[in-house]
């Protein structure tokens, strides 16, 4: 599973690079980020539907949850 996330990373990153986004990994001790993420998540509801906040934390600690950032910040549509 390692080889494989490691991958879709390196796939994301080629993508992101050229735009000056960075993608990474999230995991528990980066509680801003994992707001950040919450706080979009919430933004697009009616597309996810309702998340609850515990399973963005349970993926972070399970080191699951991916995010894009853009000079230091969480970002996305």
């Amino acid at each position: 599973m390692a080889g494989e996330r490691r991958l879709a990373l390196k796939l994301c990153d080629v993508n992101a690079a050229r735009d000056g986004i960075s993608v990474s990994w999230i995991d528990s001790p980066q509680v801003e980020a994992i707001a950040a993420i919450i706080d979009l998540g919430d933004a697009h509801r009616r597309t996810l539907g309702m998340l609850p906040h515990e399973v963005f934390y349970e993926a972070a600690s399970k080191q699951c949850l991916v995010a894009a950032f853009d000079a230091g910040s969480v970002v996305g549509t």
